[in-house]
């Protein structure tokens, strides 16, 4: 079989996410044909699909002893050290890239992948290459994306929110700018318009990561929103309780605020995606057990504690003062910790 026919069915199998036939193939082939530059990158390629990184490292690096400026296995080579979380070497190969092949496109934008990951990360760095890339391509969709990530974490929410929009125009099924779109409206304090539109796109995708982790986010947002209202709700019952209220006064009171607390619970809860694979297992890591409860239960350990300060007879002024501790430390210990796994999260 002809260089070329290999090539050419190797790429149809990765192409139809078949990478096992590319690598059998291929295979073979390099047995009898070590130095085809060409198939090593396929190789590559496959295995990497496969989730075999170590072999796809083997590969790009035996095309790059063969053709050290060939741009595709460069670029190869920027994803696994990026996957493999080094960093600099990143940066170095992605560098080399932009040296050998200064008016690609794809070079400067793999650089600008690499300052984003850093270590340390450099978002200036990497909206320059976002920059540089969109200058020599400027229908390139994922540059558009870089530079909107860039400056979201250059804390430019409106310039970001333009970018990831012009990817969408070049792009309509770009996920990840979708997401990154969603997670702008929430923090902007639209709530249910991210809520629908994450249902709809992990709809599409229930097994992406990157999906779940959102969904994650919000999921937590929600909490946050929630808890403060649970926490004012503990402060009425406990300023009753110094004022030494009957339980005929405080139980009416206690049942009215956690009404409303359920209620502000369902509609912020109302059409967040259901906990998928590792959606929630994200969010669960990321808290300690106040703030564990406080996801599962709306906010159970303050609720339970306004339910009980309207419920029991007034205690003694010291038990009194440890109830107004407890609830307090626990109250500002659940927000942390939210606040916390919301950042985890998101």
């Amino acid at each position: 079989m002809q260089r070329w026919e290999v090539h050419e069915r190797a790429r149809h199998f990765i192409d139809l996410a078949r990478p096992a036939g590319a690598a059998e193939l291929l295979g073979p082939h390099l047995v009898s044909d070590p130095d085809d530059t060409e198939a090593l990158v396929l190789l590559a390629e496959a295995r990497a699909d496969l989730h075999q990184f170590a072999e796809a490292e083997l590969a790009v690096r035996a095309a790059l002893r063969t053709d050290p400026t060939h741009l595709q296995a460069l670029l190869q080579l920027v994803d696994l050290r990026r996957a493999a979380d080094d960093g600099a070497d990143a940066v170095g190969v992605a560098s080399q890239a932009v040296a050998c092949h200064p008016q690609a496109w794809s070079a400067h934008y793999a650089l600008g992948l690499a300052h984003r990951t850093g270590p340390p990360p450099d978002p200036r760095a990497s909206l320059r290459c976002a920059n540089r890339a969109l200058e020599l391509n400027p229908h390139a969709a994922s540059a558009h994306q870089l530079a909107g990530l860039a400056l979201g974490d250059l804390d430019d929410s409106a310039q970001a929110r333009r970018a990831h929009e012009r990817t969408l125009q070049l792009d309509p099924g770009h996920t990840a700018a979708r997401a990154t779109l969603i997670e702008l409206d929430a923090d902007e304090g639209r709530l249910g318009d991210s809520a629908r539109e994450a249902t709809a796109l992990l709809a599409s995708s229930p097994g992406d990561h990157d999906l779940q982790l959102l969904a994650g986010s919000l999921v937590v947002r929600a909490g946050l929103t929630t808890l403060p209202w649970v926490f004012a709700a503990d402060l009425v019952m406990l300023a009753l309780v110094a004022l030494g209220q009957s339980v005929a006064v405080r139980a009416p009171v206690a049942a009215a605020l956690l009404a409303l607390v359920s209620v502000v619970w369902y509609r912020r809860m109302r059409g967040l995606p259901r906990a998928r694979g590792r959606l929630m297992t994200v969010v669960w890591r990321a808290l300690d057990l106040r703030g564990r409860l406080a996801l599962l239960v709306p906010a159970g350990p303050l609720a339970g504690c306004a339910l009980v300060l309207g419920l029991v007879p007034v205690p003694g002024a010291e038990l009194r003062q440890l109830l107004g501790r407890v609830a307090l430390w626990w109250g500002l210990g659940a927000l942390y910790s939210l606040w916390r796994a919301r950042r985890a999260a998101s």
